[in-house]
């Protein structure tokens, strides 16, 4: 009897002290939705940080005296924008694909300081919008959306395949990491695909070569 109220004590005593440590990491949770994300809170901290500079910069651009936003161009799709707009969306994914190539995972911070560096300034254009009508604001923040998107779910894919490297069994490290990149794919293709279609069409229906 005395044991197990021992044992119900402890096992209170840790559910408090665990409620008390996720409180005081609320602001992680949402960038640790699963396995792929077990990070540092400090990794966290160091990307909201880069995010915040990034729109200050953003900010500080626009409102620099002499600055003229560019004129807004009516939405429409051409050949040459959806190829432009489908390379920038295709080369993000080919970079990560590559740096999930490598063995360890700090060296993909550097993509993923690139995608927040877009994503943040898109997200800062958006605030410009308001006045181009509704069409021109309501594309801009489907491509905000889908930048997002697609960066959520291209690291996912990533990460993913780092982890899944070492767990394969082969002596050949590419064999090893394509059968990886493969399995993490299966899991993670729809977000991929769908984030990275509607971030084309949002791109090129606002022509890339302006933004």
């Amino acid at each position: 009897m005395i044991k197990q109220l021992e044992f119900s004590f402890i096992s209170e005593v840790e559910g408090v002290l665990r409620v008390k440590v996720e409180s005081k990491r609320w602001w992680v949770a949402p960038f640790r939705p699963s396995e792929t994300f077990r990070t540092s809170p400090n990794v966290i901290t160091f990307f909201i940080g880069w995010g915040i500079i990034i729109l200050l910069l953003n900010l500080s651009l626009f409102t620099k005296q002499g600055y003229t936003p560019a004129i807004p161009t009516p939405i429409h799709f051409t050949g040459s924008s959806l190829l432009d707009a489908s390379w920038v969306g295709l080369r993000f994914v080919g970079v990560l694909a590559l740096f999930s190539m490598l063995p360890v995972k700090w060296p993909l911070a550097l993509p993923v300081m690139w995608g927040i560096s877009i994503s943040v300034s898109s997200l800062a254009q958006l605030g410009l919008s308001f006045n181009d009508g509704v069409a021109i604001f309501l594309m801009r923040m489907l491509l905000v959306v889908s930048q997002w998107g697609m960066l959520y779910c291209v690291v996912r894919l990533t990460r993913g395949t780092q982890l899944r490297t070492r767990m394969v069994v082969s002596d050949h490290y590419i064999i090893r990491w394509g059968n990886a990149f493969l399995t993490s794919w299966r899991q993670n293709w729809a977000g991929v695909v769908v984030t990275l279609a509607s971030y084309i069409l949002a791109l090129a229906a606002l022509n890339p070569l302006a933004l």
